[in-house]
């Protein structure tokens, strides 16, 4: 399908959800792929252009792990293309034998739109990844850090209805998941 006919696919829709996967081409903020695994062009494509398309339509955006990681880039942040490049504590975000997620605890900081949705300071997340969030893009806020190595777990911006974490609350059975995504639906019927 061309390009231009994938535009109208976001003419339809009330909300957007990047969901989680490869990672982003290093090329897209700026570095050489040194790092990277099953980048697709194609999928980075799309994806940056369905986001334009929301956002200039104003509809909520919820960014999971790697659509956490694309927002970001999006408004010209920047990531760690692998997250021991940080000193972070690997096998605390990702199973070393790429299997399971991991769990782990975050801080989600007040007077955001994350800590409005789950309503508490300190919670367990899944996580299941070896990229992330460096520097945040213009006009994003950090909203929550993972509490042993301070890797950025949250990403928003209030204005624009746009929420990103880089954990997986759609593959997690958990209160905190389920206030997380109940929360971002109610985003919707207020557009």
């Amino acid at each position: 399908m061309p390009l231009s006919e994938k535009e109208d696919l976001v003419v339809d829709i009330d909300a957007l959800i990047l969901s989680g996967g490869g990672d982003l081409n290093a090329k897209t903020y700026g570095e050489e792929n040194v790092r990277t695994i099953e980048v697709s062009d194609k999928r980075d494509e799309f994806e940056f252009l369905a986001l334009e398309k929301a956002l200039k339509r104003k509809i909520p955006v919820l960014g999971i792990c790697r659509g956490m990681q694309l927002i970001n880039v999006f408004f010209k942040g920047s990531l760690w293309q692998d997250i021991d490049e940080f000193g972070a504590i690997t096998s605390d975000h990702t199973d070393l034998k790429g299997e399971e997620d991991t769990i782990h605890k975050v801080r989600i900081l007040k007077d955001t739109m994350l800590y409005e949705i789950i309503g508490e300071e300190i919670i367990e997340v899944n996580s299941h990844h070896h990229e992330s969030v460096k520097k945040p893009g213009d006009t994003l806020k950090i909203s929550a850090y993972s509490l042993k190595d301070e890797i950025i777990e949250g990403i928003e911006n209030q204005e624009l209805k746009v929420i990103a974490v880089q954990w997986h609350p759609e593959r997690w059975k958990s209160y905190t998941s389920e206030r997380l995504l109940k929360g971002f639906l109610k985003l919707t019927r207020q557009f």
